[in-house]
């Protein structure tokens, strides 16, 4: 098998499904090019933070090529997968259904349109969805990489750490109860839309798992895994949104002081309709 076969084309797995050439002979999480990856996404918004200093209109040009980019590698990797039929059935290569192929595709659109009442979230959730990816470190199980590796650790990397570069110029901060709401909003819809697609193909007798809501990624959590999720989720935005005000409490104080029922009904809304995802999901899951 030549380079180029291994490295473009795409072979069964044990499921029959086809996928990029794996060998299987790498190690995940505790692999070196792991650790690399790691330190690459810690540097990147540190350099760019300092050349931002004395050539801003630079990097930001530079961030919006590279988010340009990253769109269309993917939007070519999907049309590509589409048309050859790669995913069964073939239209799951073709519609963006976990957090961060959809913030591939809307953090380019929120940036060189500058849609700002949507940039904050999609800054924050870009962020989460690439910081984790990079965590996880599952791109590294094969020794060999294929093509489909470098535009995934590419497309997350760039979700990871252009969104801190774009916030740092712009002067974006999470700073505010509603940024809060937004961010849970977001979220909120994302679920939903993966959900769906998960019932319909559950309902085929496919087995998705977007977003991952129909099987737990985590070592705990049981039946209701997701509010496992939940609870991550929700320390992770408190803290940002904490953070953005450690130097002024007394805003935060007021904020919640003067909004208190408003977060109580958020939180009950949150619970219930993360229940409601849960329900659904385990009936078609069976």
């Amino acid at each position: 098998m030549s380079f180029l076969e291994k490295f473009f084309g795409y072979f069964k797995d044990e499921t029959g499904s086809l996928e990029y050439f794996n060998d299987g002979l790498g190690h995940g999480f505790m692999d070196i090019r792991h650790l690399i990856w790691i330190v690459i996404a810690i540097l990147i918004p540190i350099i760019l933070i300092k050349l931002s200093k004395k050539h801003k209109d630079k990097v930001m040009l530079f961030c919006k090529i590279v988010l340009i980019f990253m769109f269309v590698q993917r939007l070519t990797n999907q049309i590509i997968r589409t048309v050859l039929m790669i995913e069964n059935p073939f239209w799951r290569a073709a519609i963006p259904m976990h957090l961060c192929t959809i913030m591939v595709y809307l953090l380019p659109i929120v940036v060189v349109f500058n849609l700002k009442k949507i940039k904050k979230p999609v800054y924050f959730l870009s962020l989460l969805g690439g910081i984790i990816t990079i965590i996880d470190g599952d791109y590294f199980s094969s020794l060999f990489l294929p093509f489909g590796v470098f535009e995934g650790t590419f497309a997350h990397t760039v979700l990871a750490t252009i969104p801190m570069v774009l916030m740092y110029n712009e002067k974006e901060r999470f700073n505010k109860l509603k940024d809060v709401r937004d961010i849970i909003f977001a979220m909120g819809v994302l679920a939903g839309w993966a959900t769906i697609f998960n019932v319909i193909l559950l309902s085929i007798g496919h087995g998705p798992n977007y977003m991952f809501l129909v099987r737990n990624m985590l070592p705990i959590g049981g039946k209701y895994f997701v509010f496992l999720y939940l609870l991550v989720f929700l320390i992770i935005v408190i803290a940002t949104y904490l953070l953005s005000n450690i130097k002024n409490f007394k805003h935060v104080k007021k904020e919640i002081k003067e909004s208190k029922y408003k977060i109580l009904s958020c939180g009950i809304i949150t619970a219930v309709y993360t229940f409601i995802i849960i329900t659904i999901t385990n009936i078609f899951n069976k």
